[in-house]
């Protein structure tokens, strides 16, 4: 999966939500059935983690508010 940048998507990653206005970390990618079938989803996305809402999962369907890369997590590589 990739940001609409290009960027691929990481575990670990420092993002934006709700058009730019929370930020989140990225803690789950579900890019495969098996994943989205043991996270109890029905699309791919990722499981993110935003201090006002706890767990969040946003779809990669979601065109219209997507998730805006920030930065790679500590330790991780570009």
């Amino acid at each position: 999966m990739q940001y609409k940048t290009g960027e691929v998507i990481k575990e670990g990653d420092q993002v934006l939500i709700e058009n730019e206005k929370t930020a989140a970390i990225v803690d789950k990618v579900i890019d495969s059935r098996e994943v989205a079938d043991e996270f109890g989803v029905n699309e791919f996305g990722v499981l993110l983690t935003a201090a006002p809402f706890g767990s969040v999962f946003w779809p990669e369907s979601e065109d219209n508010d997507p998730l805006v890369f920030v930065a790679r997590g500590i330790g991780q590589d570009n």
